[in-house]
């Protein structure tokens, strides 16, 4: 599938040796009935026993959440229920101990019949450019990902989330402000802008480099920025670096020259379309943000 998001992070010392190693010793396994959640790797293809998918020095990888969905509300009221029982048993209220204890039972008996949600987390690692890029907007499950997979690395592996010397929310504004897009990109039709008190503008589907629009930048820091790389690839830019919102201009998956190829082939050929159209944009936004932190910037920051 064509990547609608990216959480993108850098990485040293991962080899392709070593990240098949880190997966393969966190494969998923269901819940039982005494377990909250379950977290670990399965295979990114359906129907496939391998838990990587490698194409041009590229893994693809997938992450599975299972967590159980017990009602706060409905522990409380078993627990007061119960605790009254005991209460008339006993013949005086009962401890605060006894309360706790009461609780974990009802927590243990729900444990065995709750609801599970299934979420999955897809994502790329490029050994080409050392970027591993998570298919999401929620910085929650990029650290799902994250977290699993350096559960078992190797020592010598780092991980770091993506950050440039310049601050992305000031030159946002500042593209706005003077109507000075940078080289290589195109402003879109959208932007969120913050208030002072913390309150926020949304802009959509409207040309935000028009004079009036402009107006509202007073006072005001853009946060997240629609732009277009390259005539290629059009997102919106968030000032934590995170690209949501993903279309690959002029590529559509429902194609039929796209739809026509197998399944492998087409899975294959979409990995390789998301890391390279990433990887450009990536190069593009750290030329017009001073740079990317490198790793042993990042430690001492």
């Amino acid at each position: 599938m064509l990547a609608k998001n990216a959480t993108i992070f850098t990485f040293s010392g991962l080899t392709p040796e070593k990240l098949n190693a880190a997966i393969s010793m966190r494969t998923f396994i269901p819940c039982t009935q005494a377990d909250f959640s379950s977290v670990g790797f399965v295979p990114p293809i359906e129907g496939k026993d391998e838990l990587e998918r490698n194409i041009g020095n590229i893994a693809a990888i997938m992450l599975r959440v299972d967590q159980k969905i017990i009602p706060a509300s409905l522990v409380k009221e078993e627990t007061k229920l119960r605790a009254k029982k005991f209460e008339e048993i006993q013949g005086c209220p009962v401890g605060r101990k006894q309360e706790r204890e009461i609780k974990d039972a009802v927590i243990i008996e729900l444990l065995a019949k709750a609801f599970v949600k299934t979420e999955y987390v897809r994502a790329w690692v490029d050994f080409n450019t050392n970027l591993l890029v998570v298919n999401t907007s929620n910085q929650s499950k990029a650290d799902w990902l994250i977290s699993a997979l350096l559960k078992h690395a190797d020592w010598d592996v780092e991980i770091i989330k993506w950050r440039t010397n310049q601050n992305p929310s000031a030159n946002f504004t500042n593209w706005l402000g003077n109507d000075d897009c940078p080289h290589g990109f195109t402003i879109d039709d959208r932007a969120v802008l913050t208030n002072p008190d913390g309150g926020k503008v949304r802009i959509t589907k409207e040309n935000i480099c028009e004079d009036e629009f402009r107006d509202l930048l007073r006072a005001r820091n853009c946060i997240e920025l629609a732009l277009t790389h390259n005539d290629k690839l059009s997102f919106v830019l968030t000032g934590k670096l995170v690209l949501k919102n993903i279309n690959h201009i002029g590529i559509e998956e429902r194609d039929p020259d796209h739809m026509d190829m197998l399944k492998e082939e087409r899975i294959d050929a979409e990995i390789i379309l998301n890391a390279n159209a990433v990887r450009d944009a990536f190069s593009g936004i750290n030329s017009v943000l001073g740079g990317a932190v490198k790793l042993e910037e990042s430690e001492t920051a």
